[in-house]
């Protein structure tokens, strides 16, 4: 039987690693930000990407991966979405059709169709260009409902009329109150798409972050302050969410650094 390094386990949505010294030295400089557990163990989070790195790592490092079926399954999954963007970028791909009420340039086809392959996008585009289109394309997904939009305060409306514009079928609702109230209506169904601005953002965290299967981060750039109260209701509901979209002319606003928060 080979060397074997230390042990790998995963415990409730997390990696946990019990390593050698010179191993566990290695691990975090490649991993970088590394919870630490009980024991000394070092935690990272079951995401696609971090399975994918940690196979890489255990190729070098050996250790015992009760759960390795799973771990190879993510890795792989994260190849397979990687594929797809570099096929749909590559110019070779042609975007399908989203069924709008006004039918979307290719370039916001294109989009579209890279966020919901690839799960998280963030849109640069200039102003002007139809980010808000793009998103609107997402929505005709049925993997997406229900689906959240945050935006400026005086912009909720506005994205109201721009969803019924594009596709009217879908049933939108404009969150008036800070604290939460019934979203459901008489019928038992939730809206299509729930709009709000990033101040009520962090009183609706909890409700929001049970049901919302896509977020669209409308000037995202207001995201660009990790310690802030919408920061962290905005980080909750995004990682609770299967699909995530942040809009932005200006994404990096003041400082270079700030790219990492968005």
């Amino acid at each position: 039987m080979s060397r074997t390094f230390g042990k790998v386990r995963l415990l409730k949505g997390t990696w946990e690693l019990e390593a050698e010294p010179h191993v566990a030295v290695r691990f975090k400089r490649i991993f970088g930000k590394v919870a630490i557990g009980a024991k000394g163990a070092m935690r990272i989070g079951d995401t696609e990407e971090n399975a994918r790195d940690l196979v890489w790592f255990l190729d070098r490092y050996p250790m015992e991966v009760p759960d390795r079926k799973y771990l190879d399954n993510r890795a792989f999954q994260h190849k397979h979405r990687l594929e797809a963007i570099e096929d749909l970028i590559s110019g070779r791909y042609e975007p399908p059709e989203f069924e709008l009420q006004k039918p979307p340039r290719r370039y916001q086809r294109l989009a579209a169709e890279v966020v919901l392959r690839g799960q998280s996008l963030l849109i640069a585009d200039d102003v002007g260009l139809g980010k808000t289109a793009t998103a609107i394309c997402t929505f005709t997904d049925k993997r997406t409902l229900p689906a959240l939009v945050v935006t400026l305060a005086h912009l909720p409306r506005q994205w109201e009329q721009e969803i019924q514009s594009f596709a009217p079928a879908l049933r939108t609702h404009v969150i008036k109150k800070a604290q939460p109230y019934e979203l459901r209506r008489r019928d038992g169904t939730l809206p299509d798409v729930i709009i709000t601005n990033y101040h009520k953002l962090h009183g609706w965290q909890d409700v929001l972050s049970s049901f919302v299967r896509s977020v669209v981060f409308d000037e995202a750039q207001e995201l660009r302050h990790r310690g802030s109260a919408k920061y962290q209701a905005a980080t909750r509901i995004a990682h609770a969410a299967h699909f995530r979209t942040g809009l932005s002319a200006t994404p990096i606003y003041n400082f270079g650094g700030e790219i990492y928060n968005v």
